[in-house]
């Protein structure tokens, strides 16, 4: 099918798109919105859910505010056939900021299928640059955010010159760098943190016996993180729900850790990949130890 025919067929779908006014969710994936598209996407108003794979704007008009409560932007190749082609319009600038409540952004990374854990990318000062302005373009843009994740960069550079204020936020799963430069309030329930997640953690004591679950996901798990727990829970930190996962640790810090944990009446879950000698887990090749422990307790 060459390009006139595709043309063609968009057109027509999105012609007749608002005749299927139950639609609630809506995938795309590398379509480049016209200002017919757009036009005919606004009018779809039991929309609440649209996923955007890879999808650029050429339209020039701008349409009525697009009323949308969960948002993901995911983007599966680098180069677009179209790009040439933008318009001066973005999806912010269709998207009603009032209506937004959950943001996804799957920030395109190639990895090894047969990969155990994401890879480390080396991105140009550029991207992280144009990664780091678009994040905070968009996390920024909602005015009652209540969930933000970001899955697949987790890049340490370009984050400390934003300041992007959440008092709405109740879920967050992403960067710890990312975190850190947000201001978050007393809604905040659910915290998932990627990398060091450390510095992050020291501004939650405002508002941390709220917290609900966090999960924190590091590389290595030692010793010196178990006894920042340990100081964590000391300044008032009474989370229900705490998980540790890791790449590498070792008997020491996983018995320290399982002790503490429970002496504390804290429900928690572990998993570690390659425990150094441990031998936890049997056989050659990747040993994984996984396990949960729930208590039921008063306080």
């Amino acid at each position: 099918m060459d390009d006139g025919d595709t043309g063609s067929l968009l057109s027509e779908f999105f012609r007749l798109l608002p005749r299927f006014t139950n639609i609630q969710r809506l995938e795309c994936r590398h379509i480049p919105f016209s200002d017919l598209a757009l036009t005919q996407l606004c009018q779809l108003g039991r929309l609440r859910t649209l996923e955007l794979d890879s999808c650029i704007i050429i339209a020039g008009i701008p349409p009525p505010k697009l009323k949308v409560t969960n948002l993901h932007f995911r983007t599966s190749s680098l180069l677009l056939s179209d790009a040439e082609n933008r318009g001066r319009l973005g999806w912010l600038d269709v998207l009603h900021p009032d209506h937004t409540r959950r943001v996804q952004i799957d920030v395109y990374n190639p990895r090894d299928p047969n990969s155990p854990s994401p890879p480390l990318v080396n991105h140009s000062q550029v991207d992280l640059d144009c990664i780091c302005r678009n994040l905070a373009t968009i996390v920024s843009h909602s005015t009652a955010l209540e969930e933000l994740v970001i899955a697949g960069w987790y890049e340490s550079d370009g984050l400390a010159e934003h300041s992007l204020p959440l008092l709405s936020l109740r879920v967050y799963d992403g960067p710890s760098r990312l975190f850190e430069v947000l201001h978050t309030g007393k809604d905040l329930r659910t915290l998932t943190l990627h990398g060091d997640p450390w510095t992050a953690l020291c501004q939650l004591k405002p508002q941390s016996s709220l917290i609900e679950c966090m999960e924190l996901h590091v590389d290595t798990f030692s010793s010196t993180d178990v006894a920042v727990i340990k100081r964590m829970f000391a300044v008032g930190i009474r989370i229900n729900h705490l998980g540790m996962h890791a790449i590498f640790s070792d008997s020491d810090t996983v018995s320290s850790f399982t002790v503490f944990a429970i002496s504390t009446c804290l429900m928690f879950t572990l998993q570690m990949f390659e425990l150094n000698k441990a031998c936890m887990v049997p056989g050659p090749g990747m040993k994984t130890l996984s396990y949960s422990y729930c208590y039921s307790s008063s306080r």
